[in-house]
């Protein structure tokens, strides 16, 4: 109960008081005494008119003495060899940051295609090296438990961009619906909206059409599936082939676009074609693989 030395009186199966220079304690306090309140089941905390108070009481007659006790010993605790203080012993609260210098920070979504469950080191793969990968996992969060409503790419990667499922973003398959992955209400579009500097690198396989989607000030982008080596891509306006291979050419875009000096805080969604197999993606959806 952080704040609780700021009360002035406490009657112990009663009411709290407070004196006028800790009442920006209270509303923490109060949520304090409802958790306990819950938890017990046996109390009620009523946050009365007054400013200066908060009254305690039973929800139910009987009381069990356990329960009393228990509360008893909490106040008395919180309220013991309790002075009066003074405006000097009180620290500032620290003034509010305003919205719009708060630091925001910059993203990088990384998309690897066709990856099996566990085909990295902590993933539990028996021979597989992935120090990198296996660094975030231990530094950050991994998700143990993850499911798909479509076990298809072109819905999976719509469910990425919007948080929808594919019955509500309607990319359902992997038909190429290339007008309708326009419209998408994805959160780069809230980013670029919000002043971040946006870019797609690239598969998107939502259709075979690579032109730029909204939300992404630059665009690198894959038709379909892609190629592993020497692939088109379509980027400054127009498409054309690439020499090298699809890994290192996308890489190498992403690393440009994060070390650029800028103002602005940057979201980077990098979509890799590995480690999916060499294939053409036909606009009904099957796949040519000869």
């Amino acid at each position: 109960m952080a704040g609780v030395r700021m009360l002035w009186w406490c009657d112990p199966l009663g009411t709290i008081d407070f004196e006028a220079p800790a009442l920006h304690h209270r509303k923490a306090l109060t949520q304090n005494l409802t958790s306990l309140a819950n938890a017990t089941r046996r109390l009620e905390v009523r946050d009365v008119e007054s400013p200066h108070r908060i009254e305690l009481g039973a929800r139910v007659r009987k009381a069990t003495t356990l329960t009393a006790l228990g509360l008893l010993l909490i106040l008395v605790a919180a309220c013991r060899d309790q002075k009066p203080v003074s405006e000097q012993d009180i620290a500032p609260e620290p003034e509010p940051v305003a919205e719009a210098h708060r630091p925001r920070p910059n993203i990088v979504v990384v998309v690897v295609d066709d990856l099996r469950w566990d085909e990295f080191g902590a993933g539990g793969h028996p021979y597989l090296e992935t120090p990198h990968t296996d660094r975030l996992a231990r530094e950050g969060a991994m998700f143990l438990n993850s499911f798909h409503a479509v076990p298809l790419c072109s819905p999976n990667r719509a469910s990425l961009l919007t948080g929808q499922y594919p019955s509500r973003h309607g990319i359902i398959d992997n038909v190429a619906r290339n007008l309708l992955s326009h419209r998408l209400e994805t959160f780069p579009l809230a980013l670029d909206a919000a002043g971040y500097d946006t870019a797609f690198v690239g598969k998107w396989h939502m259709g075979n059409d690579p032109t730029p989607r909204p939300g992404f000030d630059e665009w690198a982008g894959l038709p379909g599936q892609g190629r592993t080596h020497v692939p088109f891509l379509f980027e400054d306006g127009e498409l054309q082939e690439v020499e090298g291979y699809v890994t290192d050419l996308l890489t190498d875009r992403a690393v440009e676009f994060i070390e650029r000096e800028r103002n602005a805080p940057f979201l980077l969604y990098l979509a890799h074609k590995a480690v999916h197999p060499e294939a053409r993606q036909l606009d009904d959806g099957s796949v040519d693989l000869s």
